[in-house]
C-alpha cells in the first residue's frame, strides 16, 4: 500500500475513481482523516470556504466539529460549541473572544434571507443593522472559530443567494468575519434522494469542494472503540461489514454509521432479545435488526467467567467466529469499566487462546483505554511488544473520525 493510499486518498489520484460528478461538480473523494487534514491545512493557509459533499449519516458534521476541537487545541484556545452553550457562557465569549475557539452550526434552510442581516436599528439619524449574536461574535477582531453551514443545499435558492456575500467576501452588510474564522459548508449529493436544491454555478465557484466517502469497517472500528459503541454491534459489523452503511436504503430506517450509534445507545445494558431487536430495528431497520438478533443468539458470553477460566475458550461453544468476535470486543469494554492492572493481566492471559486477528482487536482496544498501563505491562513480554508495534503500523491507515 502506498503512502498516499494510507493517508486517505486513492493511490491512483487524480485518475478515474477519485473524480466523479456530483451536482455537476468534479470533486476529489477522501476519507475522514484526510478531510480533517484538509480542514486544518486550509485553516492555516487562507481559510477558503469549503463545501463537503457526502451521503446520509456518514459523519460530515461530526468530523467538522471534531476538527474544530483539534484546532482549538492547536491555537491554545478553549473550545466552545456555540449551539450548546448557555447564555452566561456566550456572554463570556463576547467579553473575551481571544480566549475561545468557537464552533457555530447554522442551518440556513431554517432562515429567511432577512434573518442573516439582522434587525434595523432606528435609534439614530441613519439606519444601521444589528446582526444576530452568532454572527456578531465571529466579527470581533480576536475571534477564532468555524462557521459551519450544514445542509446548505437544503436551503432554497433565495436563501443560498443571501449567503453569497458571507461565503465569498466573508461579510454581511457592514460586518466582516474575523481573520481567525473559517466557513465550512456541507450537504448531501443529489443521488442521495434528499430534498436538495441545486446550487448556482456562482455559488459553487465560491467554494473548495471535496466528497467524504462512507467509512470502511476498519476505518470506523477505531472510532467505535473510542466512543463506547456497544461491543456486540462492533463484533456483528466486523462479520457483516456490508451492513455498516447501506447507501440510499429502503424505508426510513436503514444502516448508516450514525444509525448504528443510535442503536448502540438504545441497547446498552439491555439483554432481552425482543427488546434488543425492537430497539435496533428502530435505528437501522428490521432486516439488519433481525440479522443482529440471530448473531446474538449464538454469542451469549460471560466475561468474568472467561477471565477466571480462560481454558473454557477451548470448548466448542466458544470456537465459533461470531462468539470469538463478541468476546474480543467485550474484553476491551470490560477493561474500560474495571481498569486495574489485575484485570489487564487476566485479559493478556486470555490472548493466547485467540488467533492473531482477534489478538490485535483486543490489543487495539486496550491501547485506546490505557496506553500507558499496557506499555508498562508489555515490558519483559516480547510477544506483546511486537503486537503493539504491528498495531501502531496498522493504525496509521485508520481514517474515520466520526
Amino acid at each position: 500500500m502506498s503512502a498516499r493510499s494510507r493517508r486517505g486518498v486513492h493511490p491512483s489520484f487524480p485518475v478515474s475513481e477519485d473524480y466523479r460528478r456530483s451536482a455537476n461538480i468534479t470533486v476529489v473523494r477522501v476519507n475522514h482523516r484526510a478531510l480533517e487534514r484538509l480542514l486544518i491545512h486550509n485553516y492555516n493557509c487562507g481559510k477558503n470556504a469549503i463545501f463537503i459533499w457526502g451521503g446520509i449519516g456518514i459523519g460530515k458534521s461530526t468530523t467538522v466539529r471534531r476538527t474544530s476541537q483539534k484546532l482549538a487545541s492547536l491555537t491554545r484556545r478553549e473550545f466552545i460549541d456555540w449551539n450548546r452553550a448557555n447564555g452566561c457562557l456566550k456572554k463570556k465569549v463576547i467579553e473575551d473572544p481571544g480566549e475561545y475557539f468557537v464552533f457555530i452550526d447554522i442551518r440556513l434552510s431554517q432562515y429567511d434571507p432577512s434573518d442573516l442581516k439582522g434587525l434595523p436599528d432606528l435609534r439614530s439619524e441613519f439606519v444601521t443593522w444589528r446582526p444576530p449574536m452568532w454572527f456578531y461574535i465571529l466579527t470581533l477582531p480576536q475571534s477564532a472559530g468555524i462557521l459551519f453551514l450544514d445542509e446548505l443545499n437544503h436551503a432554497p435558492p433565495m436563501i443560498q443567494s443571501a449567503a453569497f456575500q458571507l461565503i465569498l467576501d466573508r461579510c454581511l452588510g457592514e460586518y466582516s468575519l474575523s481573520d481567525g474564522v473559517m466557513v465550512v459548508a456541507a450537504g448531501n449529493r443529489p443521488e442521495d434522494s434528499t430534498a436538495v436544491f441545486k446550487m448556482s454555478k456562482a455559488l459553487e465557484n465560491r467554494f473548495l469542494h471535496v466528497e467524504l466517502k462512507a467509512p470502511t469497517f476498519e476505518e470506523w472500528e477505531k472510532w467505535a472503540l473510542e466512543n463506547d459503541i456497544d461491543p456486540r454491534i462492533i463484533a456483528f459489523l466486523r462479520l457483516k461489514p456490508d451492513l455498516l452503511y447501506v447507501e440510499n436504503g429502503s424505508g426510513p430506517a436503514y444502516p448508516t454509521p450514525r444509525a448504528w450509534e443510535f442503536a448502540s445507545n438504545l441497547i446498552k445494558g439491555v439483554e432481552d432479545p425482543d427488546d434488543v431487536e425492537m430497539y435496533v430495528a428502530s435505528a437501522v431497520g428490521f432486516g439488519a435488526a433481525r440479522e443482529f438478533r440471530e448473531f446474538l443468539r449464538f454469542s451469549q458470553i460471560r466475561i468474568e467467567e472467561i477471565l477466571e477460566n480462560p481454558e473454557i475458550l477451548n470448548e466448542s461453544r466458544y470456537r465459533r467466529m461470531d462468539v470469538r468476535a463478541v468476546i474480543a470486543y467485550s474484553l476491551g469494554s470490560y477493561f474500560k469499566m474495571h481498569k486495574t492492572r489485575d484485570v489487564l493481566r487476566k485479559i493478556i492471559r486470555v490472548l493466547r487462546y485467540f488467533n492473531p486477528e482477534f489478538r490485535m482487536v483486543v490489543i487495539k482496544h486496550l491501547k485506546i483505554v490505557d496506553e500507558g498501563m499496557l506499555e508498562e505491562e508489555a515490558m519483559g513480554n516480547p510477544e506483546l511488544v511486537r503486537m503493539l508495534e504491528l498495531l501502531n503500523e496498522a493504525m496509521e491507515g485508520d481514517g474515520y473520525e466520526g
